[in-house]
Parts: structure tokens; C-alpha cells; sequence
């Protein structure tokens, strides 16, 4: 049986975050085929606001995938974090300043790489989880002929830094989440030449029988007394447009005299507004998540950085039509090839698809079964797993050749 080691920042069932969520899941329904043994290289943290251990084992298994946790040699420091970033956004760019700003960012974890380094011959193929950290930068070039990128890859000001090239350049094979990331990596960094599965990749999304029995008994959205609600889910940060999406509501809910609520699940990372009709309702089970999202008018995705979204995915499958920023031409593409949802620019686009779409239930309908349609074909697990299947098998036979 042909071993693989997937390399990601945090791995576990504690850690919320939509790349950590890709990987776990992907790697579970990879086991699933039978031919591989899959262990997990990652480190004991948590948080990525700080990276500190909070893990205390160094291996154990979660649902059949050994993994194997190192510690992080410096917890972030955010004030030096910020000072050094401070020096990238101004333009000074040097090798030192962006290998001080890698570590600063973290996690540093120099056990992880030198397990990786000395270990490379015990496995038959590395993929490493999104371009950004350390772990990726440092250990993918010590294992690139027989190593998978999945880079969850957007424009953002640090994908420009030099030493992203080999990132991009270097591994054996590239398994993009989109169409639209595969054209803007390759626009970036001429990369046409690595072997990629031309877009269409990313991470599947089912609601089992055992989830949707569970879906069906959940009372959290009589409980909680919601009416007539558009929702965001996810990370609560200005990171994420949530500021400007908080900023929008307000006008909005001024303009219309509306009693429309804003519900929010997910952890915050800045302050929430005071307003009765927006709804925290913190990290739900799974089973409360998608009984809040299939009563949802509609699911708004307000940020610009999106390599994928699972969250808008989840909300296709559910047929609940989505509203997205169409500066993240990740989302707007999902709109457009799929006629999913509606997408904005400015207040105006916003306050006038938000009307559209709460004012016309057969539209929504409609939307929503589109939705559903595309999740379907280009979104299944079994899609998603047979495309990655025949890359593996692609990258470990051409390494093999190489090596003779």
C-alpha cells in the first residue's frame, strides 16, 4: 500500500478554519479508496492568532488517520509580526525580510521540517496544504518531485513575495480548487508547465443520513427565534469583509425600515455590532449549522479572498442561493457558471440584489436548484476524489521514473 503524508498548519476535529476543514476532509475520504495509507504532519496548535501548543500528544489517530503533531518553536508574536509587515507592505522586500517575516508568521516549526527532511524516503508522495506558511515554504522544496501543492490560492499582497515562486514553480503536481485560482497562479507565475487538474478541484460536500436525521430534529432556529434572515458563517473578521458587511447591513436595514436579521455564526475576531437584529449565535454543532443555513434566505459571503469557500458550497447543496463580493473573482465566477446567486461591488449592487432576491421567492428557488445542480457535478466527493486519485498515481509513476 502507497503511503502519503499530507502536510498542513492544524489539523484537528478543535480547529476552525476552512483550509484545515479541506484537509481533514479530503484526506478522510481518501482513505476511503482503499489504497493508501495517509498519516497527517502538523503541529500541536490550535490557533493561528498565536500557534502556541495546545495539543499534548505527538501522535494519535482521528478517525483512522495517524497524526503526527510537533511543537512550534515561537508562538507569534503579533507586535513583531506587525512591525515586519509593516516593512513588506511598504515595498522592502529582501530575502532577509521576507525569511523574517515567514518565521514571524509562523508556525515555525523547525521539528516538523527536519522530520519531514529525514523521513522523505518513508513515504511515496507529500501534499501540502495551502501556499501560504511555513510549513509548506520550507518543507515542500526538500520533497518537490513527489509532492501535491493544494495552494487554496487568491490574490492577496503577500502571494507576490519571491519566495513564493518555487511554491508555485516547484512541486510535482498542482491541485487547484478553481478555474479561476489556476488562471491567476499561472498569470502570477507562469507555472503552465506543472502538471494541475485545469481547475477543477477543491473539496466535496454530502450531508450524510445519520447528519440529516440530526438536521431535521435541531430546534436551534425556533429556539433562537429567527425570522426572516440572510446569514454569514465563518470566521467574524475584517479579514473576511465583515466590517464592510456590518457597515451595509446598517445603512440597509435605515434605508428599508426592514426588520431583516443579520445572523452570524462562527468565531469572532473583532466586535460584533449591538443591534438586536443581528444574531450571534457563536460555533454551532454541524447538525445546527445547516438547520440555521436551510432556513436561510440566502448566504452572504462578504470577503475578498477566497481561494474556494466550503461554506457557499454548503449552501448550494442546500439550495439556499448565495450573495458574494464580486471582488473576489472566485465567488463571482461561482455565480456566473452556475447561476447560483448574485454578486456586488458597492452599497448600491449590494441594497439592489439584496432586494431582488428577498422580494422574488421563485427566483431564490430557482437559484437554489441551480445551486444544487452544480455542487452535484463539479463538487461530489467521488468527483473531487477521482480527480486526486489519478494525480497521486500520476506523480508517484513519473517520480519513480525519474529515479531510475
Amino acid at each position: 500500500m502507497k503511503k502519503i503524508a499530507l502536510v498542513v498548519q492544524r489539523y484537528g476535529k478543535e480547529v476552525n478554519g476552512g483550509a484545515e476543514q479541506h484537509a481533514r476532509f479530503l484526506v478522510e475520504h481518501l482513505r476511503e479508496t482503499n489504497k493508501y495509507e495517509i498519516e497527517v504532519l502538523t503541529t500541536k496548535a490550535i490557533d493561528y492568532l498565536t500557534w502556541e501548543d495546545e495539543y499534548k500528544d505527538n501522535i494519535e489517530e482521528i478517525n483512522g488517520i495517524t497524526v503526527r503533531r510537533f511543537s512550534v518553536k515561537h508562538p507569534r508574536n503579533l507586535r513583531r509580526f506587525g512591525w515586519i509587515s509593516t516593512l513588506t507592505d511598504i515595498g522592502i522586500k529582501t530575502k532577509l525580510v521576507e525569511n523574517l517575516w515567514l518565521k514571524s508568521q509562523g508556525p515555525y516549526s523547525k521539528d516538523l521540517i527536519d522530520y519531514i527532511d529525514k523521513n522523505k524516503d518513508n513515504y511515496d508522495l507529500f501534499i501540502f496544504m495551502t501556499y501560504l506558511y511555513y510549513p509548506t515554504v520550507v518543507g515542500m522544496p526538500k520533497v518537490a518531485s513527489k509532492s501535491i501543492l493544494i495552494p487554496t490560492a487568491h490574490d492577496e499582497p503577500t502571494i507576490y513575495m519571491n519566495m513564493y515562486k518555487n511554491v508555485f514553480r516547484k512541486p510535482a503536481a498542482i491541485f487547484y480548487n478553481t478555474v479561476s485560482e489556476k488562471e491567476f497562479v499561472e498569470k502570477t507565475f507562469s507555472n503552465a508547465d506543472v502538471l494541475n487538474n485545469n481547475g477543477f478541484g477543491g473539496v466535496g460536500v454530502e450531508i450524510n443520513k445519520d447528519l440529516e436525521d440530526k438536521i431535521s430534529r435541531s430546534t436551534i432556529v425556533k429556539d433562537q427565534n429567527l425570522q426572516d434572515y440572510i446569514l454569514y458563517v465563518g470566521r467574524i473578521d475584517t479579514h473576511k469583509g465583515c466590517d464592510k458587511l456590518f457597515e451595509y447591513y446598517k445603512h440597509y436595514i435605515e434605508h428599508s425600515k426592514s426588520n431583516l436579521q443579520l445572523v452570524l455564526v462562527g468565531k469572532p475576531a473583532m466586535d460584533i455590532p449591538k443591534d438586536p437584529n443581528v444574531r450571534y449565535l457563536g460555533f454551532l454543532s454541524e447538525e445546527d449549522k445547516f438547520a440555521v443555513m436551510k432556513e436561510a434566505k440566502l448566504l452572504i459571503v462578504p470577503s475578498e479572498f477566497e481561494s474556494l469557500s466550503m461554506v457557499l458550497l454548503e449552501s448550494l447543496y442546500l439550495g439556499v442561493p448565495v450573495l458574494v463580493n464580486a471582488k473576489c473573482e472566485v465567488l463571482k465566477q461561482h455565480c456566473l457558471r452556475g447561476d447560483v446567486g448574485k454578486f456586488y461591488y458597492d452599497y448600491q449592487d449590494f441594497e439592489g440584489n439584496l432586494n431582488k432576491l428577498l422580494s422574488n421567492s421563485s427566483l431564490r428557488t430557482q437559484l437554489g436548484i441551480n445551486g444544487q445542480k452544480y455542487v452535484d457535478k463539479f463538487y461530489s466527493w467521488d468527483t473531487i476524489i477521482d480527480k486526486l486519485d489519478m494525480m497521486i498515481e500520476k506523480v508517484i509513476d513519473n517520480n519513480k521514473l525519474e529515479e531510475k
